[in-house]
């Protein structure tokens, strides 16, 4: 049952700089027209159109002045409106740092964090100029220096979990980074049947303020299409070189409602939905001729 005496916001940030893709944009946009009706206040932040011509990295990172300039926006809403819960509608992974910063500084550092993620997101500009993939070393404290400055206070390693991590796939970088602060992860096959791996978890820590980052590409593209794993005839062969997730949408559902039944849920950020067949619809309508008379 919904607590009416807590304040609710959603954010819509199609952003798509961090992952240097235009459907991010379109798929936050789209996530939220799919999501429930609901009273709670709705608050846009700016993003530019998408550009086709990719600039120089700025130290290392793409777009690193209009990301910085969105993370105040969003952070400059969070000030005013002081939520108790906020629902993100993303765009690319990067969305998620400012409402996590945020909650976690609001709880004094005490927030538990849940990284529904195929990929651990702790890279640095030493590893690789998309934004989207240092998010969460950036709330850790690491990352990207300059992001990880607004973070006033870093979120414990403690009280971080990823769920549906694809181990096996990971860079020296990210293993040294995860074993290093001894990040916990529960891997796909921990989470077929039952959420005890997460659970146990919270109920050791503690944990009685969640905030759940869900990227959807931790879902297996054979039976969730609208990811990037997912691109119907790519350029550039993704799957051979990225790990793809390999959860269903009924076994993620599962795992957040049965965290929820444990601990408060105060910030869930879903992200990285790119709609494939809605966006080559959308561009082949447009190039029809009758549609333009």
């Amino acid at each position: 049952m919904t607590d009416k005496s807590k304040k609710t916001i959603r954010i819509l940030f199609p952003q798509w700089q961090g992952g240097n893709q235009e459907l991010y944009g379109f798929g936050a946009r789209l996530l939220h027209w799919l999501s429930p009706v609901s009273r709670s206040p709705l608050h846009t932040i700016n993003v530019p159109e998408f550009n086709p011509d990719t600039p120089e990295p700025e130290r290392g990172l793409l777009y690193r002045r209009q990301l910085l300039s969105q993370h105040d926006e969003a952070w400059a809403v969070l000030e005013k409106e002081e939520p108790d819960h906020i629902v993100v509608f993303g765009g690319d992974c990067l969305v998620d740092q400012a409402p996590f910063a945020w909650m976690n500084e609001r709880h004094n550092g005490e927030m538990g964090v849940l990284w529904i993620d195929s990929h651990p997101d702790v890279k640095t500009p030493r590893d690789f100029t998309n934004g989207h993939t240092m998010v969460l070393g950036n709330l850790l404290g690491g990352g990207d220096p300059e992001f990880a400055s607004k973070v006033k206070i870093p979120i414990a390693p403690s009280r971080v979990m990823y769920a549906g991590l694809i181990e096996e796939g990971l860079t020296e970088q990210e293993t040294t980074i995860i074993s290093h602060l001894g990040l916990q992860v529960a891997r796909p096959e921990e989470l077929y049947e039952n959420s005890d791996r997460i659970t146990r978890w919270l109920k050791e820590q503690n944990i009685s303020k969640l905030a759940v980052h869900l990227d959807l590409d931790v879902l297996n593209p054979d039976v969730f299409r609208s990811l990037l794993f997912a691109e119907p005839e790519p350029e550039f062969d993704w799957q051979a070189v990225y790990p793809v997730g390999k959860l269903n949408l009924a076994q993620t559902l599962r795992i957040i409602r049965d965290v929820s039944s444990e601990t408060e849920i105060v910030i869930i950020g879903i992200t990285e939905h790119l709609p494939w067949d809605a966006w080559n619809l959308k561009e082949f309508l447009k190039k029809l001729p009758i549609m333009n008379e």
